[in-house]
């Protein structure tokens, strides 16, 4: 399972997975444009977007054989 909390926030929050260790965190907004990356090995990452606009971002998170996708509001 992914958990992304707290959502939505201030534009600081965590991504953490009890099945397997994070890879790739990637972000995107609305427009489809990427305005974060990361690579990680654990199985939390802490994510920083307050310098981004308040709106909906999709993350994209890759570990194992699996890529998941959530969505985050930043208000």
């Amino acid at each position: 399972t992914l958990s992304v909390y707290p959502n939505p926030s201030q534009g600081l929050f965590y991504i953490k997975s009890d099945e397997y260790i994070i890879s790739k965190v990637e972000i995107y907004n609305l427009q489809g444009a990427k305005v974060y990356e990361s690579v990680a090995y654990n199985s939390q990452a802490q994510i920083n977007l307050s310098s981004q606009p308040k709106g909906i971002y999709f993350v994209k998170v890759q570990g194992a054989d699996k890529v998941y996708t959530e969505k985050v509001v930043v208000q």
